[in-house]
């Protein structure tokens, strides 16, 4: 009988692949603004907010392979955490740079070739927060230049979800 990480693995794959075309992401935007006269108090805010930023990574790791697909800085919008049945949901669309990496990187790793060879590996602040594997069809859709940069970050526990959405959006 698969293990509750091999179903969610499969599913989330799944749901990458029937997502990675979504073209409306909910953005997230930081609300602070500041006057000239308070320099004091913009400081302090930039320095909370340093301070509060958590580092994101994905990972491809597979038989002979461990890259970085991207980070937060990688991200050109980050959407709002949302559910699908027992997954929880991060859409994120890369930048233009970052899709082609991610592609080029599939491309050099040979994930077309076997994608259950590979999975992807979630950090945050260096922490291992979930693993999952890719879709043949999300495979496929990067080898054939039909990738678009949207990706679906997903997570069996929404706490591991909205921490992973608020190191995206701290960038």
């Amino acid at each position: 009988m698969p293990s509750r990480r091999d179903t969610v693995g499969t599913v989330a794959a799944g749901v990458v692949v029937a997502l990675a075309g979504c073209s409306q992401l909910q953005t997230s935007t930081d609300a602070t603004t500041a006057d000239d006269t308070s320099t004091d108090a913009t400081t302090a805010d930039e320095t909370n907010r340093t301070a509060e930023r958590s580092s994101f990574t994905l990972e491809l790791v597979g038989p002979e392979e461990r890259q970085t697909l991207f980070t937060e800085a990688d991200t050109a919008d980050v959407g709002e955490v949302r559910q699908q049945g027992e997954i929880w949901m991060v859409p994120v669309r890369l930048t233009p740079s970052a899709t082609t990496a991610l592609s080029e990187t599939f491309e050099t790793a040979g994930v077309a070739d076997d994608p259950e060879a590979f999975e992807a590996v979630v950090r945050v602040d260096g922490e291992t927060i979930n693993r999952f594997g890719f879709a043949p069809s999300l495979a496929s859709a990067v080898a054939s230049g039909d990738y678009d940069g949207s990706f679906v970050v997903t997570f069996p526990e929404e706490d591991a979800a909205d921490r992973a959405r608020r190191a995206l959006a701290s960038d």
